[in-house]
Order: C-alpha cells, then structure tokens, then sequence
C-alpha cells in the first residue's frame, strides 16, 4: 500500500502562484475557441486577439471578488455533498 501525502500551500506560496497566474492570463493569454465565450470575455473588459483573449488583473481580481464564498457539490451517488467555503472543505 502507498503512502497518501497531501500538502498545503502557506499563504506565501498561494500569493506567489496566484501572481504568477495573473501575468500568464494578461500575457500570453489563453487561447478560447468558443466563440460566445469570448464575446462575454471581450463584453467583460477582456482583450481579444482572434482566438487569444488576454485577462487584465483587474478583472481577474474582480471575477474573483463577486464568487460566491460558499457553494455546494452534490453526489450523484447519494453521498453527502460536499460544501466548499472560503477555500476549504
């Protein structure tokens, strides 16, 4: 039998990746092939280059800011859902 770790990021290391993230969607963007999608990007202040749509930090920060803090994932198999709050589980 192997032995399960499961490792958690201090607040430093999540600071550092979620910077990191933010520089990769502004530059060099993510490349969205559904069309409606990237018209609600575009509608949402995003910059669209053909199939590149490029997310200025701002409005990732405010995408992030108007999530819900707490919702909910229901089992298919009857179990019980799991409630996700503030990061956690």
């Amino acid at each position: 039998m192997t032995d399960i770790r499961l490792t958690t990021w201090n607040e430093d290391a999540c600071r550092r990746v979620h910077e990191a993230t933010l520089e990769v969607l502004a530059d060099p963007g993510v490349e969205v092939r559904h069309e409606g999608a990237r018209q609600l990007l575009a509608a949402a202040g995003a910059r669209v280059d053909g199939l590149r749509v490029r997310l200025d930090a701002i409005l990732v920060e405010h995408a992030l800011a108007s999530a819900p803090r707490k919702f909910v994932v229901e089992s298919r198999g009857g179990q019980d859902p799991l409630v996700l709050e503030d990061g956690r589980t």
